[in-house]
């Protein structure tokens, strides 16, 4: 006489959790159920996996994936009990992060001949986590500003050109900003003589009344 035991198999259930999140280009995320019950798996332990692309390519027989990607993207896994009998299939979604475009605005900057301009740019969008390139050096530096000597010698209009490499996605922006020379308007000069009665021989002393909005140099010439 054989006797069996048969026993009512308790269904599999796989709770896949939170889908998982890429935030910067190139970062790895693990794909694994957050629990799995059911099914038997009094032989060895641990359930059977099989894990699969979109397009059907067995990727891996673990219980866990690690994968990357530039775009949302599902996989599969199928999960097997001992009795190779029961099998279910769970998605497992990946998140990947988009950023809106990045903005570089800037203020209209205006210089006079020798003058040290400091150019800062509002840079907004993207991932927020930048490295910039000026032209002082190719390495990219965590300097959002710089220091530009604006010489007349190079022209009344010159550009300062600015990368800004976006860390995250790593996508890269090139801007040149302009620095202009100030259209300042020709000072009045009115010359005034601190007496008007003097002697010949006498030493005269003359005074120059400047209006304008700049700083000026004086140099004074004998046109005789």
């Amino acid at each position: 006489e054989i006797e069996f035991n048969l026993y009512d198999q308790v269904e599999i259930e796989v709770d896949p959790g939170d889908p998982a999140v890429i935030e910067c280009f190139g970062d790895e995320v693990v794909l694994q159920p957050e629990q799995i019950s059911g099914g038997y798996i009094g032989d060895s332990g641990d359930y059977t996996y099989e894990w699969y692309d979109e397009s059907g390519l067995l990727l891996g027989s673990d219980a866990s994936l690690t994968v990357t990607s530039e775009e949302d993207i599902e996989y599969q896994l199928i999960v097997y009990d001992d009795c190779q009998d029961q099998e279910v299939l769970m998605p497992f979604s990946v998140e990947v992060i988009q950023y809106p475009p990045v903005q570089i605005d800037y203020p209209d900057y205006i210089a006079c001949d020798g003058d040290l301009v400091i150019v800062s740019p509002a840079i907004l969008g993207g991932s927020e986590n930048y490295s910039y390139i000026w032209p002082d050096s190719s390495i990219p530096c965590p300097c959002p500003s710089f220091d530009f000597n604006f010489e007349l010698d190079n022209g009344p209009l010159q550009y300062v050109e600015l990368i800004v490499l976006d860390d995250c996605t790593g996508l890269d922006y090139t801007i040149e900003i302009p620095v202009e020379l100030d259209d300042i308007q020709a000072p009045i000069v009115d010359i005034l003589e601190v007496s008007t009665q003097f002697c010949p021989g006498d030493e005269i002393t003359l005074d120059a009344q400047v209006s304008g909005s700049s700083t000026y140099i004086y140099e004074w010439l004998n046109l005789d």
